[in-house]
């Protein structure tokens, strides 16, 4: 019985000793790979590792608050995504294969693209901000209280702040590749390009009576205005046109004015969108929106003007006489 013990209890012994050896042998092959493997290993860094890595031209600019993006949505998004960027440009790039190379310079060239239409969408985004408080501020025009070189001449600084601040940020994005950025980020920036032709247009009315022109606008944002972008923005000026012939209702020369004025304006525009050619989808249904909006505004300033006409005549009127 004891020599049977002694057996289960040596052979388990041998047994353990037996796996502490493969044990040690395993680990030791880990840390020692095997001729083939290193000649692999040795193969794959001359051929492939000496090669000089991608350099990232990701641009720095930014205005240091965010917007919309991979950074994140709100205000401050914008800086998380450049501090990928810079961290991207401390690492240097290995590749194993020139296909894996020639897909890391397309990342590079989409994180390129979307970091500068991120740029032009947040300059884009205060010159809209800007705009409308410019809207807000030409409203307070009144002829009563006889404060119009008051409000031109904050008006006119205010439209020179939002081209020298914001406007030339997205200029300066542009000017790059002019001709290629002109219409590759439209819809990155023309949002914010109507809302101050709006306001510039406004300011000008509100001091001569006048329309201004194309060129006249160009000349006085020094940015390149398309066609489309001028007649969308000036047909946004009918709403404010309207609300001011609201607001001076009493002043009887006001809401004549801008019923002539929007008049033309209206029989121009249906000139346009009968005879124009050419027009893509879009383009012919924000014309077309702009349009109803316009024709809505002029039926309302008419209304005015009509009720004026009435005021006048009840004023002058003479009293009925009813005979039996």
């Amino acid at each position: 019985m004891k020599r049977k013990n002694f057996e289960n209890s040596s052979s388990s012994v041998d047994q353990q000793q037996q796996q502490t050896r493969m044990q040690q042998e395993g680990e030791q092959q880990q840390q020692q790979p095997s001729e083939e493997v290193s000649s692999i290993i040795s193969n794959d860094d001359d051929d492939n590792f000496n090669k000089p890595p991608i350099e990232n031209t990701t641009s720095n600019y930014s205005r240091g608050h965010g917007g919309r993006g991979r950074g994140g949505r709100g205000r401050g998004g914008g800086g998380g995504y450049h501090q990928r960027s810079n961290s991207y440009n401390k690492k240097q790039k290995h590749f194993k294969h020139a296909l894996e190379q020639l897909f890391d310079q397309y990342a590079t060239l989409l994180d390129m693209n979307n970091d500068k239409k991120e740029r032009i969408y947040k300059a884009s985004r205060d010159v809209t901000i800007e705009s409308k408080r410019l809207v807000f501020l030409l409203q307070r025009y009144s002829p009563k209280t006889n404060n119009k070189e008051e409000i031109l001449n904050e008006a006119k600084e205010k439209i020179e702040m939002i081209v020298k601040e914001y406007l030339s940020i997205v200029k300066k994005e542009i000017d790059e590749k002019s001709d290629e950025y002109f219409w590759k980020y439209a819809r990155s920036y023309s949002f914010g390009l109507q809302e101050l032709i709006e306001g510039i247009s406004f300011y000008y009315f509100i001091k001569d009576g006048s329309l201004i022109t194309l060129e006249a606008l160009q000349s006085e944002i020094n940015f390149q205005v398309s066609p489309l972008d001028y007649l969308l923005g000036i047909a946004d000026l009918t709403g404010e046109l309207m609300r001011l012939a609201t607001t001076n209702f009493n002043v009887e020369e006001i809401p004549k004015q801008i019923l002539s004025f929007m008049n033309e304006m209206y029989s121009n525009f249906l000139d346009i969108m009968t005879s124009a050619k050419g027009l893509s989808p879009y383009e012919e249904k924000d014309l077309k929106t702009k349009l109803d909006i316009m024709e809505t505004s002029l039926s309302k300033v008419e209304k005015i003007c009509y009720a004026i006409v009435l005021q006048q005549n009840d004023r002058f009127k003479r009293p009925l006489i009813i005979s039996q």
